[in-house]
């Protein structure tokens, strides 16, 4: 068994059995990724305060054979709430669409940019607006849709977040998927 420590933004969670918790998250060294939680749910629980959904956390981590078992969670970063959940949409996203891919902290370090850019932003518009074009600039980045594509330079709420959530609850492969909706790629 090897013990990790790091930086992962929860993406969701929910009860396992009486006390513990399944955590899904998202870490540059780990990518997209679930651990069991024992004993979270306890109420003298050190473990459970601060595994809280879409909330930036440091993360101690055991892996084992076929699981991952987290002991620790210290929060290191509260973030704004309306850019969290497209945040971890970013990571899921592109984790799911390049599972061969090795683990890339700079990908990390581009989310961390872009987040801390939302933050400063007030108006829901603009933000809306950051977070949609430093999604494209992602899926630019990857690969996924070219440089020259229109959405690049008007990016589109609605098709978007269809897109990702999409992405992630089908079980289908992302071209698969992809090739269904070419609208996307069009924008």
């Amino acid at each position: 068994m090897q013990s990790l420590t790091t930086e992962a933004i929860i993406i969701a969670q929910w009860q396992a059995r009486e006390c513990d918790r399944w955590v899904r998250f998202v870490s540059p060294h780990l990518g997209l990724t679930e651990g069991r939680a024992i004993s979270a749910l306890a109420t003298k629980s050190k473990l459970g305060p601060h595994l809280l959904t879409y909330h930036s956390v440091r993360l101690t981590v055991i892996s084992g054979r076929s699981s991952r078992r987290i002991i620790g969670a210290r929060q290191s970063e509260n973030l704004p709430d309306n850019s969290l959940p497209v945040v971890a949409l970013w990571c899921a996203v592109l984790e799911r669409l390049s599972p061969r891919q090795p683990k890339d902290e700079k990908l990390f370090d581009i989310l961390k940019t872009l987040y801390s850019r939302i933050n400063c932003e007030t108006d829901r518009k603009s933000l809306s607006n950051e977070a949609l074009l430093g999604l494209a600039t992602l899926f630019a980045y990857f690969g996924f849709i070219p440089w020259s594509s229109p959405i690049l330079k008007k990016p589109n709420l609605a098709l978007i977040e269809e897109a990702l959530f999409a992405i992630i609850e089908r079980p289908m492969p992302a071209w698969e998927y992809f090739k269904k909706s070419e609208g996307f790629f069009r924008l």
